[in-house]
């Protein structure tokens, strides 16, 4: 069952209280792009526009409680997210998301669990809000492709420009000497060989 409008300003509203200007901003921004792309892409829009508007949910919770809180309840963390506190909103905001604003839908919550590493297999929806969160309006980093391409190939193939963010998320890591999750390389295999196979 799709969510109301109610349903969906109520969500604005909460979120608008416990999210800084700043992130609140970037969360519309998904939303908005993720139910764009929903649309183009043939899936729900409403499902899509949840999923963007709660995928930073727990984004301005401390770090260290959500750790603590994750391992309490054996919710499951890779090494690279207890190394990596800053991931670990995505695994809590996923519970956050069943738990305080009672959703329901799997696939929402598996896109709001995986929109900051991505995996390999995505649904669409997952891919969606992967996308959005690295190609929303308010985005300005320079990337190759440019953001405004990646935005177009996003509405024509998602599997491509999954492969195009990923790729460009591994040379970002790279060139910072940043520790690159493991499963950021697994997603730009994965999507890489989809793609070749496409143009084959």
């Amino acid at each position: 069952m799709e969510a109301s409008n109610e349903f969906i300003l109520s969500l604005e509203q909460k979120l608008q209280k416990v999210l800084m200007p700043k992130r609140y901003l970037h969360t519309l921004g998904v939303a908005y792009l993720s139910a764009s792309l929903a649309m183009c892409h043939g899936i729900s829009h409403r499902d899509a526009l949840v999923a963007g508007l709660l995928h930073d949910c727990a984004k301005n919770l401390p770090e260290d409680d959500m750790l603590q809180q994750c391992l309490t309840m054996n919710l499951p963390l890779s090494e690279h997210e207890k190394r990596i506190p800053e991931l670990i909103h995505a695994v809590y905001g996923s519970y956050l998301a069943k738990e305080e604003y009672k959703i329901v839908q799997e696939d929402i919550l598996l896109a709001i669990r995986n929109h900051t590493l991505g995996r390999p297999q995505m649904s669409k929806l997952e891919q969606i809000v992967y996308l959005a969160d690295y190609l929303e309006p308010e985005r300005m980093q320079p990337t190759i492709p440019s953001l405004d391409e990646l935005r177009s190939i996003a509405f024509q193939n998602l599997d491509k420009a999954t492969y195009l963010v990923s790729e460009n998320s591994i040379r970002y890591f790279e060139s910072t000497d940043k520790d690159t999750d493991p499963m950021t390389y697994r997603v730009y295999e994965y999507y890489k060989n989809i793609v070749r196979k496409e143009i084959q």
